[in-house]
Order: C-alpha cells, then structure tokens, then sequence
C-alpha cells in the first residue's frame, strides 16, 4: 500500500492510469467499457489528482502510512511567533499561563462563556478566538501584540 501511495505522490496521473490498466477485466475492449466494468471514473480522478497539487509541499510517508510534512512550510514559517527579548519572553509566558487559567475556568462553570470576550480589553497579552466547529471561544497569546512589545 505505501508504495502505491509513493508511486502516486511522484507520477500522479500516469500512475493512475497504468494501474487501472492493468486491472482491465476485458483485454480486447476499449479503455472507456473497461473502466465502466470496474465502476471507475478515470477523467474524474485525474482531475482531482494533478501531479503539481504535491509540489509546493516537503512530503514524507509516516509508520502508518500517511503523508506528513517534512518540516514546516514557507507557508508556515512566516507565521511562528519568535521573542527577541526578555520582556517579550516574559510577557507570552505569563499570557499562556493566564489563558490556560481562563480556559480552565471557562472549562470548569466558574466563567460563562460571554465573559470570554472581556479578554478584549486585555489589549497586548490576550485574546479570544473562536473554537472551530462550535459556537465557544477560548483565551489566547496575543502573539502578534507580544512580538511588538519594545525590546
């Protein structure tokens, strides 16, 4: 299987083709009959198959058998938040401790969840951010603030 998943990764469409080839069930009948026999849309799959999807992204196979990045994206890098000074290190280290506080109250009854957007008014250390796929917030490092604390 994770040779196939490679093969895949690094021929894209012509990979796709030559193995559905090779499970034609009828030898003499046109490509099109045959991949109707295996219920299999060819045109459909290549389409979402490119082989350039891959590359703008350092791809490797884990121990189970999945793509993984192989480092951080330049997509990504940009995004890291770096300290450059003591105060600035400080300073997100005490916004992380606060949140998990927050979030831990939050979690625990003692704080609705309203109270989290007074986190606004936290200006430089906190914020609050919305959790994916529910309609709770959390409190947050205000990192990009953080990062522009004097030096």
């Amino acid at each position: 299987m994770i040779n196939y998943k490679l093969k895949l990764k690094e021929n894209g469409s012509e990979f796709l083709t030559e193995f559905f080839k090779s499970k034609f069930l009828i030898p003499g009948a046109t490509d099109e009959f045959n991949l109707k026999a295996l219920n299999v849309d060819l045109p459909e799959l290549l389409t979402h198959n490119k082989k350039g999807q891959w590359s703008p992204y350092n791809l490797k196979l884990n121990k189970q058998g999945l793509f993984e990045l192989d480092g951080d994206p330049e997509q990504l890098q940009n995004c890291h938040t770096y300290v450059e000074s003591e105060k600035q290190a400080e300073a997100l280290k005490l916004a992380e401790d606060i949140s998990e506080l927050l979030n831990k109250a939050c979690d625990m009854g003692y704080l609705k969840g309203e109270s989290i957007y007074l986190v606004k008014d936290m200006g430089d250390l906190l914020w609050s951010e919305s959790i994916i796929g529910t309609t709770k917030s959390k409190v947050v490092p205000n990192k990009g603030r953080i990062s522009r604390l004097m030096k």
